[in-house]
């Protein structure tokens, strides 16, 4: 296994790989969201690879299973070095004992060209497979990083729940997102796909903000006046919609009802 400062020279180890390629995947391990980007962008603008998107899979509100994708790639990478990106965060979505799975799996497997992984989020995984398995640790390299800029997912159905900051479409949506690496610490994803299903997940997931509880954090008086079951769930998003472009709740009342002297 071999460690690396920054995504210049990780792009040189994927050159060299891809010059003296065995049969192995190499996999790079990379925390660091700016650090993902700048890569992405090094291997992006060599025309000599192509990139492979998990996403592009991705046709039913779930996460594709890329452990079915390693025969495409492969396939793929006859013709020219390929950069799969998305695969590991798909199988995230999964839970860990489904990551370190597929990573062990992806070590082993033999492809018909070079095929780099890039695995964000999954260096300490990386690191410990190179431990237990030595053999599978020399197509391991990591960019060293203190910062895990892991983002939080919030599930979102139908319009029923409120988002609040970045919003995505669909699970292939959220996949395409991760694998750009342009995100906010919060991603609210719109999306038929139960809750239930992403709870082993190792992004963290919950369940999206209701209009009434995004109201309380934006209103402090909301919350320390009512409850929700004062009002139905149009009631609530109707007023947090009237409320986005007015200055406060207050400003609100005064121009559906007047000036509070009004009523001495």
């Amino acid at each position: 296994m071999k460690k690396y400062a920054n995504a210049v020279q990780a792009k040189r180890e994927i050159d060299s790989y891809e010059k003296h390629f065995n049969g192995s995947p190499l996999l790079i391990g990379i925390d660091e969201t700016n650090e993902y980007a700048a890569l992405l962008s090094l291997l992006k603008d060599d025309y000599g690879k192509q990139i492979v998107r998990a996403s592009d899979s991705c046709n039913v509100e779930f996460p594709p299973n890329p452990a079915f994708q390693i025969s495409s790639v492969s396939e793929a990478s006859r013709d020219k070095p390929v950069i799969w990106v998305g695969a590991v965060q798909s199988i995230m979505l999964y839970g860990q004992q489904d990551t370190e799975a597929f990573l062990i799996n992806l070590l082993g497997s033999n492809f018909s060209g070079p095929v780099t992984v890039l695995c964000p989020f999954c260096s300490n995984m990386l690191e410990a497979i190179g431990r237990n398995y030595t053999k599978l640790g020399y197509n391991i390299a990591v960019i060293n990083s203190e910062d895990r800029d892991i983002p939080s997912i919030h599930i979102i159905h139908d319009g029923l729940e409120f988002a609040d900051g970045q919003v995505v479409k669909s699970i292939k949506g959220l996949l395409w997102t991760l694998e750009e690496g342009k995100y906010n610490c919060d991603i609210s994803v719109v999306t038929s796909c139960k809750f239930s299903y992403l709870e082993k997940s190792l992004f963290p997931v919950s369940k999206g903000i209701s209009p009434y509880q995004l109201l309380c954090k934006k209103e402090p008086g909301i919350a320390a006046n009512t409850i929700e079951q004062n009002g139905t769930l149009q009631q609530w998003k109707c007023l947090l919609q009237n409320l986005q472009p007015a200055k406060s709740l207050s400003f609100i009342c005064e121009q559906i009802l007047g000036m509070a002297e009004n009523f001495v």
